[in-house]
């Protein structure tokens, strides 16, 4: 079973019906939806998200971009926006795993490697093919639900892979943004 499928049915385990579920990882929300929904605006905060099945579109001003098992979506910045899901059904419901960003951990990462944090030019929102160590790692976040107890000495390791992972793609500059926010090394 390809690693998709494989966070596409743990995220089901841990959303049962539609809607947004806290985890017992701050950094992880999953969420739900059995059919497409209206635009909704909301704040999204410094993230990544990871759509197992389904699709959604997001859009800021006049700009709009749509995500889906293939691509996932970058936010380095917090930003209103407004998305609504566009592929769900009953059958294959949308299912997403949405990973916070932390700035400071981002900020130390890219010091540890010999990097800076000064921000490059980049978009502030962006959506990327998905790449499979990246998917493998959201994966493994999340099974840890399954493992309550490894989540201590797991999910901080898991965490920062997943950022190095972000880091050294072609997102490293939106980024490199995100830990510049929140540092004053640059």
């Amino acid at each position: 079973m390809d690693r998709m499928n494989q966070l596409a049915e743990t995220i089901t385990r841990h959303a049962p019906a539609t809607g947004m579920y806290g985890t017992a990882l701050r950094c992880l929300s999953l969420f739900r939806a059995d059919r497409p929904t209206l635009p909704i605006p909301s704040v999204y905060e410094a993230s990544l998200c990871l759509i197992a099945q389904g699709a959604k579109r997001v859009s800021v001003g006049d700009r709009s971009l749509v995500y889906d098992a293939a691509h996932y979506l970058v936010v380095s910045v917090d930003l209103p926006m407004t998305g609504h899901i566009i592929e769900a059904t009953r059958d294959e419901p949308y299912l997403c795993c949405k990973i916070d960003l932390d700035p400071a951990a981002l900020a130390d990462l890219i010091i540890a490697e010999g990097g800076s944090t000064r921000a490059e030019m980049a978009p502030a929102l962006a959506v990327y093919p998905s790449d499979p160590d990246l998917v493998d790692a959201a994966c493994r976040l999340v099974k840890l639900l399954e493992q309550p107890e490894s989540i201590p000495a797991l999910a901080p390791l898991i965490e920062r892979e997943i950022l190095y992972r972000l880091l050294i793609g072609p997102h490293g500059p939106t980024l490199r943004r995100c830990a510049a926010a929140d540092t004053h090394l640059c």
